[in-house]
């Protein structure tokens, strides 16, 4: 009879140095090794990733895999390896995620104490300590950025908003047989939230766990965070193409408004740095916010042009 009492399911692409680290925090779980398996999903890496992963996990991990295959996206990845997933639960983690010592045993005992098919936990993800402190990193904790944890609290019932893939557990019962993530999404942009969307009208639950967390370790400058942002809003406009009901009423267009003044933002901006550094601009931060709003403007403008018919 299997031990087995979690899978976790790590899809990666190119990242085989945070994917060590990954790896290496999930050996220090408090849990014995023996009583949940790690499964990685190599999505077309170019860097060795799979072999480094099977260097992190041969000795480590009584039940691992790792499996390989062509660049289909995050989407498709984590498909693959939900499918070959043995244990009763299945913990979906990003693979620049470091899980704090107790994150197994907390989705676990949050699952134990809320047994029900329909309930998933999401855990609470920090960034990592490690990185430098940097304006952008700053700009992004006190905005609270990218991922709203601020505006929810430990053991609240949350909606689909927060079915976030980097941390995130649920029942395998409760999702194998029906249509997994859509693998429309090419991008780790929306896929999560719109595969929760489709549970929660299901039934869905999603608890939130606030002990169960990891640590985000992305060192991230300001022209990454926009070309983050422009997938972003590619898979936005695939989001509401998918479900037209959540399409907001005023849909772009007040946003898209806004250009002017966007303009003489970055202008001053621009023109203040000519006499102070970057970090004493007083406008560094609605520069950081414009700059986001365009990444983001364009972003969803080219994933609308490639949703329209052929004429």
């Amino acid at each position: 009879m299997s031990t087995l009492k979690l899978s976790v399911v790590i899809p990666t692409h190119d990242r085989r140095e945070i994917l060590g680290r990954c790896l290496t925090a999930l050996a220090n779980q408090t849990i014995p090794p023996e009583e949940f398996e790690v499964i990685v999903v190599d999505d077309g890496s170019a860097d060795g990733s799979a072999e480094a992963a099977r260097e992190g996990l041969r000795d480590r991990f009584p039940h691992w895999r790792v499996l390989e295959g062509p660049n289909r996206g995050p989407a498709h990845a984590r498909n693959c390896g939900m499918m070959v997933a043995s244990a009763p639960l299945i913990l979906v983690l990003g693979d620049d995620m470091i899980g704090d010592a107790h994150l197994v045993a907390e989705h676990l005992s949050w699952h134990r104490d809320h047994p029900g098919d329909e309930v998933a936990v999401v855990g609470f993800v920090d960034w990592h300590p490690d990185l430098p402190e940097t304006p952008i990193l700053r700009w992004f904790r006190e905005k609270d950025k990218p991922f709203n944890y601020g505006r929810i609290r430990h053991g609240q019932e949350v909606d689909f908003w927060y079915f976030l893939s980097c941390n995130v557990s649920f029942k395998r019962a409760f999702v194998m047989g029906h249509p997994l993530f859509d693998t429309d999404f090419r991008f780790a942009a929306f896929e999560d939230i719109e595969y929760g969307y489709r549970l929660q009208k299901r039934g869905l639950r999603i608890l939130h766990d606030r002990r169960a967390v990891t640590y985000h370790y992305h060192p991230m400058t300001l022209d990454g965070f926009c070309r983050r942002l422009e997938r972003v809003g590619e898979s936005t406009a695939l989001f509401y193409e998918k479900v037209p009901e959540l399409r907001p009423a005023r849909d772009g267009n007040a946003a898209t408004g806004l250009r002017l003044r966007d303009a003489a933002v970055l202008r001053a901006y621009e023109s203040l740095g000519r006499i102070l550094p970057p970090d004493k601009n007083p406008l560094l931060w609605r520069y950081y916010k414009t700059r986001a709003h365009l990444a983001f403007l364009e972003g969803l403008r080219r994933g609308r042009s490639r949703s329209l018919p052929e004429e």
